[in-house]
């Protein structure tokens, strides 16, 4: 009977889950919006989980609504049977589209972003650094306290993906006729 009751609340689980979540990890509620975006800096893995969401956390040069670029928080959102981003997506020479959501709940500000604390063998609290930096010059310039506007994707809101030329990748911030060659190979496929 005992298990019996513990498949149950398996089952139960599950679907509670698949009606929060479904087949498209955004927030309920949210609409969708278009983004665009290029990785100049990946976090550190989280480890993954089979029976809750899991997601995989960038830092990105956006350009925003209103036509500027910034900083921002992009957290690819995805269930233990997909996969994670591909090794090309995380190219800063690459500027990627997506459907995706604006989700105020996970901003964060740049320092809590880009650090964690942990205990030396002494017994010490340091700070150590957990974003590796793709693009040289890109993370240098933002400051500690910089809120970074999150965006949630996923696989389905995949769009598009452009290589920037080199002009625009040393300093323009819009990049310059012709230079948007695609790639041969759609670098976000659909999951397994």
């Amino acid at each position: 009977m005992s298990l019996n009751r513990g498949v149950m609340t398996v089952g139960l689980f599950l679907a509670l889950l698949s009606n929060l979540w479904g087949d498209n990890p955004f927030i309920q509620g949210h609409k969708a919006i278009k983004i665009t975006f290029r990785i100049t800096g990946e976090a550190d893995a989280i480890p993954r989980s089979s029976f809750s969401p899991n997601r995989q956390s960038f830092i990105a040069e956006m350009t925003l609504p209103n036509g500027s670029i910034g900083p921002a928080k992009v957290e690819f959102r995805f269930m233990g049977y997909e996969d994670v981003m591909p090794k090309a997506f995380v190219d800063s020479g690459l500027r990627h589209t997506f459907m995706g959501q604006r989700e105020p709940a996970c901003d964060e500000n740049w320092h809590s972003f880009s650090t964690k604390q942990i205990l030396t063998a002494s017994g010490e609290i340091k700070e150590a650094g957990v974003v590796r930096s793709i693009s040289d010059t890109a993370l240098r310039d933002i400051q500690a306290g910089t809120m970074l506007p999150c965006y949630v994707i996923s696989r389905r809101g995949y769009r598009k993906t452009q290589r920037l030329s080199r002009d625009t990748l040393v300093g323009q911030t819009q990049p310059t006729a012709g230079d948007t060659s695609e790639p041969k190979e759609p670098i976000v496929g659909s999951s397994k």
